[in-house]
């Protein structure tokens, strides 16, 4: 590993330093100490930054900021028109020989370019050593620390940290103490049981969950397939949620949604229509108590029962009125083609008219449904007027 001086050092565009058009240019003489001195503010720190790109390829104030501050956004500089920054410095051999020069470009996206000699980014790397670019903190722990820990500043003074580093993890796991105080092994193992106390609860749950909702055992289904599937299957039949699973797999069933919708559901016109059946259902049962034919009873329940399974095979009222208004198209003498939809526009094989005037048969039979329904319970209702 050869030895190298700083010989020059040219920045543009980079941190602090802007100087558009014409670079900052250091020039160092490697038969003495050089020194940079200026007031606070005017780009110190920003020389020893720019080495540390060029040299390690980052900057690790930088690079080690929260994500929220966006460290890389201050490695360019914010007044420099092209986004760019570009560092070139110029490396003499010890003793004799020809200087390299080696440019270091830092894009906007962060991207870091090397240009120079085919061995540029060899050489780089060959100095990214510790002892080569010492920042201010390194230096004042050497000179503040207590003799120990001076002892291994001036190790990486030297180069040695690392083996100091890993003779000092040796000794360490020599003590078994040692080892399990370091990694807190009791505190690893508390968390572990309080892991699994919390896993087994939750598949308790999961099971009796699971059990309400399908009516069957987890323990029924081998493959966790068939459980979702089976649990999906159930879902589906739910009116309130089955937007949020048709054309979904269970895992991409929106249950946050499901839950919103239910509550939705239970304060608004649904609630108020259920709170009116619970109503009528005891009205009902006080009228059979009172007398009523249990047989009647039935009946009256199940006309409701085919009512309510009618109503929502059909769909709601707002398309009663568009089938009934496509009617009125279809039936007019100057629509000759009664295959053609006139609100889609599009052609069908079979008559559209003979698939509206369907739809409406279905209306009607949910309002004969309901005709009945209302029928019954007027009988009911005067029967056990003259029975009281």
């Amino acid at each position: 590993m050869s030895g190298w001086f700083l010989q020059s050092i040219a920045i543009e565009g980079f941190r602090g330093i802007n100087n558009e058009g014409d670079p900052l240019v250091l020039h160092f003489k490697n038969t003495c100490v050089t020194s940079i001195s200026a007031p606070n503010g005017v780009g110190k720190s920003s020389i020893f930054d720019a080495i540390s790109f060029a040299l390690r390829g980052g900057i690790p104030k930088l690079d080690n900021l929260p994500a929220s501050e966006s460290g890389g956004d201050y490695y360019i500089n914010r007044f420099h028109s092209l986004g760019v920054g570009s560092i070139i410095i110029t490396l003499a051999p010890v003793g004799s020989g020809t200087p390299v020069a080696i440019t270091v470009i830092r894009q906007a996206d962060g991207t870091r370019t090397i240009l120079g000699p085919s061995n540029a980014s060899a050489l780089l790397a060959e100095l990214n050593r510790e002892f080569v670019l010492l920042d201010h903190d390194t230096f004042l722990s050497f000179i503040n620390d207590k003799d120990l820990e001076r002892g291994r500043s001036f190790a990486g003074l030297l180069g040695l940290r690392q083996y100091s580093e890993v003779r000092q993890v040796l000794q360490g796991l020599a003590n078994t103490r040692a080892y399990n105080s370091h990694f807190s092994t009791a505190v690893l193992e508390q968390r572990k049981r309080t892991a699994e106390t919390d896993v087994r609860t939750h598949q308790r749950a999961s099971q009796q969950a699971f059990q309400v909702l399908t009516t069957q055992p987890l323990s029924d289904f081998v493959a966790l397939a068939d459980a979702e599937s089976a649990a999906h299957a159930t879902l589906n039949q739910i009116l309130l949620v089955r937007p949020h699973c048709t054309d979904r797999s269970f895992n991409d069933i929106d249950f946050e949604g499901c839950v919103a919708t239910i509550k939705q559901a239970e304060g608004g016109e649904d609630r108020a229509r259920l709170a009116q059946l619970i109503r009528d259902q005891a009205a009902l049962e006080a009228l059979v108590n009172d007398g009523l034919s249990i047989d009647l009873f039935q009946q009256l329940k199940g006309l409701a029962t085919q009512r309510d399974t009618a109503l929502s095979a059909v769909g709601s009222t707002l398309l009663r009125t568009h089938l009934h208004a496509a009617e009125q198209v279809l039936i007019q003498p100057s629509w000759t083609d009664k295959r053609l939809c006139p609100t889609c526009n599009t052609h069908n094989e079979t008559s559209v008219l003979d698939k509206i005037r369907t739809g409406l048969d279905r209306y009607e039979e949910v309002q004969s449904l309901a005709s009945n329904s209302v029928a019954i319970f007027c009988v009911t209702t005067i029967y056990a007027t003259i029975w009281a």
